[in-house]
């Protein structure tokens, strides 16, 4: 679905449902094709009708069918956010601004559960920046984005032990006080958006994997590209410098560094993420610090 060129009253932007609605797809908050609707509802009267596609997204396990969804504009971007963390076989970081919510969570959600299918061991970092400013716990904060992204894995057993191990950090400055409580309290903080895969492909930009910015009406404009071969072991390598700060406690030279992670399953609970995630070795001359 090609938009580009096209004024914002004239992009797709889909009629969004919520939880209670008829032949509304909950996770997604999108509405099911066909489901005693006569089209694709728009988000307003005025709006391009939605347009009726097979999600691959919606596929939680390898072999599933992907569900008919009435989608608008830019549904190319959370398609790719799936079909790029999927592809993981060992290795999976994923940076962001902020964590995911919407459309993406539920994308990744399902991506996450794909991979748990594998029956694979899989290492997965998630790595952001920007603190919840109403949460007076930030390590409760991230716990329930691992909540809700392994909500759908299936439950560990003795016999069946989940072979996913997934951590979420976050880290950021604030150069006076650690009880931040907006924006302009912050120093730095992460900003780096990528999803990088086994050392061998990348998906990164400027896209933050906000629902509310990029997928309604008036969407901020970005870009993200896909990107394979070696400069992937680069991502990794800029971002295990990021996570050797974060498994590093204390306050920095200049202020208070908030840094919190949590991890799944919960008996690595004292664990922080591998750093390097991959050992020398996996990927060639992964852990060689000289920039090519």
């Amino acid at each position: 679905m090609s938009q580009l060129g096209k004024s914002t009253s004239e992009l797709v932007v889909p009629a969004f449902c919520t939880k209670g609605d008829d032949a509304c797809d909950e996770d997604f908050g999108l509405y099911t094709c066909g489901a005693g609707l006569p089209s694709c509802p728009a988000d307003r009267p005025s709006d391009p009708e939605g347009v009726c596609t097979a999600l691959k997204s919606t596929v939680s396990a390898p072999g599933g069918t992907p569900s008919e969804l009435c989608v608008g504009h830019s549904v190319s971007l959370y398609e790719e956010v799936y079909s790029t963390i999927i592809q993981a076989e060992r290795y999976l970081d994923i940076s962001s601004l902020e964590l995911a919510d919407g459309i993406f969570l539920a994308a990744i959600r399902n991506a996450i559960t794909f991979l748990d299918g594998k029956d694979q061991t899989i290492d997965i970092r998630f790595l952001t920046g920007m603190p919840d400013f109403t949460a007076l716990n930030q390590d409760r904060h991230l716990q329930r984005f691992m909540t809700n992204i392994t909500r759908d894995i299936r439950e560990p057993t003795r016999l069946r032990p989940t072979r996913l191990r997934i951590t979420i950090g976050q880290w950021f400055h604030a150069a006076l006080r650690p009880d931040v409580t907006a924006p302009e309290d912050l120093a730095s903080w992460n900003h780096a958006k990528i999803i990088a895969v086994d050392g061998r492909l990348t998906l990164e930009g400027g896209h933050n994997w906000a629902s509310n910015a990029y997928l309604k009406s008036s969407p901020i404009l970005d870009a993200s590209l896909v990107v394979e071969g070696d400069v992937a072991k680069h991502a990794d390598r800029f971002l295990d410098q990021q996570w050797h700060y974060i498994c590093t406690s204390g306050w920095g030279l200049l202020g208070y560094s908030g840094r919190y992670f949590v991890s799944f399953p919960d008996s690595r609970a004292d664990d922080c993420a591998p750093v390097p995630l991959m050992p020398p070795g996996v990927t060639g001359d992964f852990t060689q610090t000289k920039d090519e």
